[in-house]
């Protein structure tokens, strides 16, 4: 049987409700950059032990920049085990009410999977890796946000075999409007 990477679905998702013209789609009205803090839990699905599965993502997410009402992301991630992931992408914000947003995202990147080299069976080996997340936030005073996401990395079939590693992660938005507040005050 055939399965669908998680990256392709969301592309086949994100494409056609950002080209449709009345939508729910918020990335294009908001303009807002944001820089996000997460930290993770690799591999949560299949995990047999905990010990080397927490690590450390680091986000820009772009909100003024607009392709359709997409908005591109570029991100850092520190994974267990000395390995890491650098990648961008595109993600659309879904309001679902005033309180609460759903966010699509995906993109490639590099994938270096550590000192363990693929014998640890927790990341598809090292080089291009696609990855896709959803994420639900609730919106903060100030433009913050507090979020779960739920990520997957792979190659999306390019190799074989094709191992992927899903992520849960808790997220915390923070605009770089209000990173800059505490420096202005100072500078007065």
């Amino acid at each position: 049987m055939m399965r669908l990477p998680l990256t392709l679905l969301l592309l086949f998702i994100l494409i056609p409700a950002a080209l449709a013209g009345e939508s729910p789609l918020t990335a294009a009205e908001e303009g807002e950059n944001r820089i996000i803090f997460g930290l993770s839990q690799y591999n949560p699905l299949g995990a047999q032990s905990f010990d080397h599965r927490y690590g450390f993502r680091m986000e820009l997410r772009l909100g003024d920049v607009h392709i359709w009402k997409l908005h591109p992301w570029l991100g850092v991630e520190s994974l267990p085990m000395q390995a890491g992931y650098i990648g961008g992408g595109l993600e659309t914000d879904i309001d679902l009410n005033e309180n609460w947003v759903m966010t699509l995202q995906t993109g490639a990147g590099y994938l270096d999977d550590g000192v363990e080299h693929y014998t640890n069976q927790i990341y598809p080996p090292a080089g291009f890796e696609f990855r896709s997340q959803i994420e639900l936030a609730y919106k903060l005073e100030g433009g913050g946000r507090l979020g779960v996401g739920f990520a997957h990395i792979s190659d999306a079939g390019l190799r074989k075999p094709n191992p992927g590693v899903e992520t849960l992660s808790l997220n915390a938005h923070i605009p770089l409007t209000q990173l800059s507040k505490p420096a202005k005050a100072l500078a007065r």
